[in-house]
């Protein structure tokens, strides 16, 4: 690999630069590529995605740092006869990258420095970025508070310098982490704030990162990953959030403001209508019950008690007949829905009875092409709407007619 340094560290502005081949080939998957003898291409590491852009025209889908070179892996393979090229960088994602990153040190060292929460994670994503931090728990006002203090940095248009230092360097300088590398080390220092090694590309001033937004957090391995965006990710997703809020607002026919309050008393009012259907469908499935116990048959000495219906899920035929067959002796319960397109079968029994309910279903289940299961006592299952509700259910009460002899 050339001893240069690659264009990106030389000046992280440069977007368009001249280099000759000294590579051309295809990866073990078929990809196409090349090496150049410079390249202000950024590789994928270090927690930062590649650049994207063109060679002579043809787009850069890829870029990868290897033993031999910096890959640039490109959609179609460049003519033969091409020695040289033209590089073009896709400034608008490579200026969100340097954002993004460093917004990550400004977040990261605030956390360290004024919470005792040092970042062991960083990922920087197409919409959003993550770090870990290494704790179990953050407060909002510890959220709020960081945010703050962090913006305040940006606004203070601090200096981001980078600097190359040898080994015997190193100790000069309050690094968070000393990495364990050979040679030269890049660090990347905002006076005053971080002191950091890293690979990464970054805007000359704080002020270019422009606004930080933290997200959200949750627990990850029991430690904090926090979700934020930089600049002008953070003007998208604001303005995003406030289309949402006016959209709600209208629809609420109130400001945004009263949303809360608004959503509130929505809430309250569904869970006052939700209770009154559910106590009016188990009035329904009780008088359902009551139909079917009038209209129960005797086989041998045992009670059938079956029954069909239209808008009854699993559950509640499982609860039906869980409810038929409690308390009884030489009792057996057999209900079918037709439910979202598929019909729902549920069999249960007696305490008592010798017959095998989970058999029963298996052989009733083959005509409809159904899967299910259960034990002697109860079983259950679903398939296609082969037959009718009706039908399926008189094939089940043959089932059992049969096997009662």
């Amino acid at each position: 690999m050339s001893t240069h340094k690659p264009l990106y560290y030389k000046d992280a502005y440069i977007t368009a630069f001249d280099a000759h081949i000294t590579k051309q080939g295809q990866d073990d998957d078929g990809r196409s590529f090349v090496i150049l003898d410079e390249t202000a291409f950024y590789p994928t590491g270090g927690g930062q995605p590649h650049d994207i852009g063109t060679l002579n025209g043809i787009k850069v889908i890829d870029v990868d740092k290897t033993a031999e070179g910096i890959r640039h892996y490109l959609e179609k393979p460049l003519p033969e006869d091409h020695t040289d090229v033209k590089g073009l960088i896709d400034w608008e994602r490579r200026f969100d990258h340097m954002q993004q990153h460093s917004g990550q040190h400004i977040l990261s060292a605030v956390f360290a420095d004024e919470f005792e929460m040092p970042t062991i994670g960083f990922h920087l994503g197409e919409t959003h970025v993550t770090i870990d931090l290494d704790t179990d728990h953050l407060e909002e006002d510890q959220a709020q508070e960081a945010e703050r203090l962090a913006n305040d940095i940006v606004f203070e248009n601090r200096a981001i310098v980078t600097k190359w230092v040898n080994q015997d360097q190193i100790p000069d300088y309050p690094l968070r982490k000393i990495p364990e590398v050979d040679g030269q080390l890049r660090l990347v220092v905002i006076e005053g704030i971080d002191y950091n090694a890293c690979g990464g590309t970054h805007p000359d001033m704080t002020a270019e990162v422009g606004p930080i937004k933290i997200l959200g957090w949750e627990r990850h391995r029991q430690k904090i990953r926090l979700t934020f965006v930089c600049g002008r990710r953070t003007l998208h997703v604001l303005s995003e959030q406030n289309q949402i809020l006016q959209a709600s607002g209208q629809k609420f026919d109130g400001s945004p403001k009263e949303l809360p309050q608004k959503i509130d008393k929505l809430m309250q009012n569904y869970n006052e209508v939700d209770d009154t259907l559910k106590a009016t469908k188990r009035e329904l499935m009780d008088y359902e019950m009551k139909d079917m116990l009038s209209r129960a048959s005797d086989i041998n000495g045992t009670t059938l008690i079956k029954g069909v219906f239209f808008t009854h899920d699993i559950k509640e035929l499982q609860h039906m007949t869980g409810a038929l067959t409690e308390g009884r002796t030489s009792t057996i319960s057999l209900v079918v829905s037709k439910h979202e397109g598929r019909l729902h079968v549920v069999a249960a029994s007696s305490q008592d009875h010798p017959l095998n309910m989970n058999d029963i279903m298996k052989q009733g289940l083959k005509l409809i092409d159904g899967k299910g299961g259960g034990n002697s006592n109860r079983a259950q299952g679903g398939g296609k709407a082969l037959l009718s509700g009706e039908g399926l259910l008189q094939q089940f009460s043959d089932i059992v007619k049969a096997k009662l002899g």
